[in-house]
């Protein structure tokens, strides 16, 4: 029951002084579900990213699908795992956390990015004399490495590396105790600077653009969200926070983030079926990173809290979907983009594709990573 990027029920017990935390496992399996969903979704509907393969016909409805999801999903992941970091490197020592992450978190990108894709990329490549002047010459020598949705993995390794590196410096990182939970000022506060520093980045590079950083991938217009939300994730860490918000601020926060997501879906869909375009008329530089902002941060805290309210259970499928997320993360992109092809020349709507592919896709994966968790030294990567 280890969060995407952290270690073990223990640690997790020790970051927050209570033995169950069964609820984290079951919003990993839910995160994990809607990234495999949005995936699926690419083939299918309006997204603005590329993609291997697409429907000739694709569908509006999917659109404030993509818009809600990419407002708040990464970003709670980034707050999950960032929560995990202060106690993991407390306990472990800088050197043991390091080889720890690298381990997670740098072998999986290792196979993938720099094996499977390669693989992948001279396989669509023409005019090659072989395989190691390709990988040598192009994939390498060019940097066309392709590292698909481990983009995150990257991202949390670097956090967490840089996170080590600060605690060096500033001991009191891996410190903890047990502050009162942030008020309404703090969490708004957290909401302003993803909206302040996300619109600042957004009016240099719009949503969907991405440039390589030192060889890592990232998408300018949502990295201070990711960025902000892991540090939010590694201070709740500290103090325990997780378990003690209020009751009363999740259902707040959580009103915030449906409110915000039921207004996106009411205003796309006007757009594509009332011809109503309610956004041209309004400064949507500045309102949609507000948007964005209020829906990540409203349904991350909300979903929390209500996660912990009523998730905190454990069931037979928990042991086993919690312990495989992190792998169908790694291995999804495979699995739904094997179905897209193959649904291509089914005669079925869009919709009902999306529908169809998701599910099997959640499957297959899960039931993949379950198989592959038995091989024995898989499980301490996947």
């Amino acid at each position: 029951m280890s969060t995407i990027g952290s270690t073990n029920p223990g640690e997790r017990a020790i970051a927050v002084g209570r033995p169950k935390l069964f609820y984290i496992d079951w919003l990993r399996v839910l995160l994990v579900s809607l990234v495999v969903a949005h995936h699926a979704a690419q083939a299918y509907g309006p997204t603005g990213g590329a993609w291997p393969v697409f429907e000739p016909e694709r569908t509006a409805l999917l659109g404030p699908f993509f818009g809600v999801n990419a407002a708040f999903f990464m970003g709670f992941f980034f707050l999950i795992s960032g929560y995990f970091v202060p106690a993991s490197l407390a306990r472990k020592g800088a050197a043991r956390f390091i080889r720890d992450r690298l381990i997670r978190l740098g072998v999986p990108v290792a196979v993938i990015g720099f094996g499977v894709f390669a693989l992948i990329g001279y396989g669509s490549a023409e005019g090659e004399a072989g395989f190691v002047a390709y990988y040598r010459d192009t994939y390498i020598g060019e940097w066309s490495v392709e590292f698909g949705p481990l983009w995150f993995v990257l991202h949390l390794l670097v956090y967490s590396v840089l996170y080590a590196g600060l605690a060096r410096l500033f001991p009191v990182l891996v410190t903890s105790d047990k502050t009162p939970p942030p008020q309404f000022a703090a969490i708004l506060g957290l909401v302003a600077a993803i909206w302040i520093v996300g619109g600042l980045a957004r009016s240099v590079y719009p949503q969907d653009t991405w440039v390589n950083v030192l060889g890592v991938p990232a998408e300018p217009a949502h990295v201070p969200q990711y960025v902000l939300m892991f540090a939010a994730g590694t201070v709740a860490g500290r103090h325990g926070w997780f378990a003690t918000i209020p009751r009363r601020t999740g259902s707040f926060w959580l009103g915030v983030g449906l409110a915000g997501a039921a207004l996106w879906y009411a205003l796309r869909y006007l757009d594509s079926y009332g011809s109503v375009d309610v956004t041209s008329v309004l400064p949507m530089g500045v309102l949609f990173p507000l948007w964005e902002a209020l829906v990540c941060v409203g349904l991350s805290v909300g979903l929390l809290v209500y996660a912990r309210e009523h998730w905190n259970h454990s069931s037979s499928w928990l042991s086993h979907l919690g312990a495989a997320a992190y792998g169908v993360f790694l291995i999804h992109i495979f699995v739904i983009v094997g179905l897209n092809y193959a649904f291509l020349p089914i005669p079925l709507p869009p919709i009902v594709k999306f529908v169809l592919v998701t599910a099997i896709g959640l499957l297959m994966s899960f039931a993949l990573v379950v198989a592959l968790r038995k091989i024995p030294g898989v499980a301490r990567v996947i």
